[in-house]
C-alpha cells in the first residue's frame, strides 16, 4: 500500500493554511501485515520552509490504495525547531485495514516502507482542528464542582419555598454567594488556561494551573458555605484562585511581547 504523511500549519495570526516541505523515514517502525494496525509513534519528520508565525502543525496519514481509511495523526506545537521527534504523537501504522478487499485476485499487497523524500510544495490542507485536551480536563471538573452549587441553592429553595431572592435567610444567601463566587472567577481562570494551551505551554504548567483553579474554588465553596464559615478554607482558596490567575495573566502577556 502506498502512505504519506499530510501535514497543514495553523497560524493563529492570519487565515488559510499554507503548504511547506517534510521528509521522513519509515525505518525502525514494526512490520504491520495483520489487517490490524498497529498503534505506534510518529517517525522523525524533517521541516522546511514552515511558513513565519506558524503555532501548530497538524499531521495525518493517508493511504493512498484506500483514502477513507482513517489512520489518525497528531497536532504538534511549533516552536521553531527544524525536527519534530518520534513520540510527538501516535497514529495506526501502515497496514492492510480490514475492511480493504482487492479489487484484483492477486494477494493483498504488503506495505512497503520506504524513506521520505521531499514532496512537491504546493499541497495545501485545511487549517486543523486544534486539542486543548488539559483545558477541557479542567473544565470538565470545575463545570462538576458548579453544579454541586447550585444543587444546594436549588434544594434550600425547595426545602423552605423561597422561591425568589434570598428573603432574610442568611443561610440562603451563603448558598448564593458560593455559587456566585464560582461565577465570577472560574470562567476567566479557564480562559486563561485554554488561551496558554492554544499558545504551546508546557503539559505541567496547564496541569498546575488547572490544579491552582480546581483546588482553590472547591477549597472556598467548602469554606464558605460551612455554619460557621471556616475562613481558612475561605482564604486559601482565594489566594490560589486570584494567584493563578495573576500569573497566567503575567506569564500571557510575557509570551505576546517577547
Amino acid at each position: 500500500m502506498k502512505q504519506s504523511f499530510l501535514a497543514a500549519v495553523c497560524i493563529l495570526s492570519a487565515g488559510p493554511a499554507l503548504a511547506f516541505d517534510i521528509g521522513f523515514d519509515w525505518s525502525g517502525l514494526k512490520s504491520c501485515t495483520s489487517g490490524r494496525p498497529n498503534t505506534v509513534a510518529n517517525p522523525a519528520f524533517a521541516l522546511r520552509d514552515v511558513p513565519a508565525g506558524t503555532k501548530f502543525i497538524r499531521f495525518r496519514m493517508t493511504d493512498r490504495d484506500v483514502p477513507n481509511y482513517n489512520h489518525g495523526g497528531g497536532v504538534v506545537a511549533y516552536n521553531g525547531q527544524q525536527v519534530i521527534a518520534p513520540g510527538a504523537f501516535k497514529y495506526k501504522s501502515p497496514c492492510p485495514p480490514t475492511a480493504f478487499t482487492p479489487t484484483s485476485g492477486r494477494r493483498r499487497p504488503k506495505p512497503r516502507r520506504t524513506a521520505g523524500h521531499w514532496p512537491p510544495r504546493a499541497r495545501h490542507a485545511s487549517i486543523p482542528k486544534m486539542q486543548v485536551t488539559l483545558t477541557s480536563l479542567y473544565a470538565g471538573m470545575l463545570a462538576l464542582v458548579f453544579l454541586v452549587l447550585s444543587a444546594r441553592v436549588i434544594l434550600y429553595r425547595r426545602a423552605h419555598l423561597i422561591s425568589l431572592g434570598d428573603t432574610g435567610d442568611k443561610a440562603l444567601l451563603k448558598r448564593i454567594r458560593a455559587q456566585a463566587n464560582w461565577a465570577e472567577y472560574a470562567p476567566l481562570g479557564l480562559l486563561l488556561m485554554l488561551l496558554a494551551e492554544l499558545n504551546g505551554a508546557p503539559a505541567m504548567a496547564l496541569h498546575m494551573m488547572g490544579l491552582a483553579l480546581l483546588s482553590g474554588r472547591v477549597l472556598h465553596g467548602v469554606g464558605f458555605s460551612c455554619t460557621p464559615q471556616k475562613m481558612m478554607l475561605r482564604q486559601a482558596g482565594m489566594v490560589l484562585t486570584l494567584g493563578m490567575i495573576g500569573l497566567s495573566a503575567l506569564g500571557l502577556i510575557g509570551h505576546a511581547l517577547f
